[in-house]
Parts: C-alpha cells; sequence; structure tokens
C-alpha cells in the first residue's frame, strides 16, 4: 500500500509541487524573457523590444493591469502568440497553441467588463 506524502513532509523523490514549480519556473523563462541573453540574432532583439513591456512583467502585475485596463486579455495573449511564433522556430518549446486562445481572451475581457471575475488568473494566458 501507498503512503500519502503531504506536502511538507520530506520524501526521497521529486514531490509534485517541486516538479509543478521547476517546470513552470522554466515555462515563465521563456515566456519572460530569461533567454534573451543567448539570442543574438534579429528576432530576438524584435520580440524583446520595449513595444511590449508587460512581456516581462510578473503575474501580480498583469492581474493590476488588466484590472486597471492598462492591457487587455486579447492583447496579452496576442503579445504571448507572436512572442511564441518568433521565437518557437529557434527553441522548438511550444507543441501546440490553442486557435481559439484569441477568442478565449476577449470573453474573459467580456466577463470582466462585466464584473464577473472567475479567479486569480482570469484572463491571463498560461503555457503549460
Amino acid at each position: 500500500m501507498h503512503r500519502r506524502l503531504d506536502n511538507n513532509s520530506e520524501s526521497d523523490g521529486v514531490t509534485r509541487r517541486t516538479f509543478l514549480g521547476t517546470t513552470m519556473g522554466g515555462g515563465a523563462a521563456l515566456l519572460t524573457g530569461g533567454l534573451a541573453s543567448l539570442f543574438a540574432s534579429s528576432t530576438a532583439k524584435a520580440v524583446f523590444a520595449d513595444d511590449a513591456p508587460w512581456i516581462e512583467a510578473s503575474i501580480p502585475k498583469l492581474r493590476r493591469l488588466i484590472a486597471n485596463g492598462v492591457i487587455t486579455s486579447k492583447k496579452l495573449t496576442q503579445s504571448y502568440l507572436k512572442r511564441i511564433a518568433e521565437l518557437n522556430p529557434l527553441l522548438h518549446a511550444v507543441i501546440e497553441t490553442n486557435c481559439d486562445a484569441l477568442e478565449i481572451a476577449e470573453k474573459r475581457d467580456n466577463e470582466r467588463l462585466a464584473g464577473h471575475v472567475r479567479g486569480p488568473l482570469h484572463g491571463i494566458p498560461v503555457l503549460v
């Protein structure tokens, strides 16, 4: 019989929480420009331009920007999809994107305008 470990107990292996934290941290580094110094190509220079300063923003900052109307979920999603399109030929990190992502983002924007926020990640694009 397997023994269930809570999140605070020690184990010999990697916990699900550790694995997810490490994996998500790596994905966040890709999205937030952590690898910018590795690329000298003009593609990378275009992607890391100042035309989308929120690209390197933290989740709490993105939440504030969206809540204050500085950026919409749709615009943020467009920025990330553009970044994926420009960097993925070099990185081969994203297998598939949701073809409905922009439509979903627009729906989340409309929900927010109507006063219905589903949770802390409402309207923030996520890469798994």
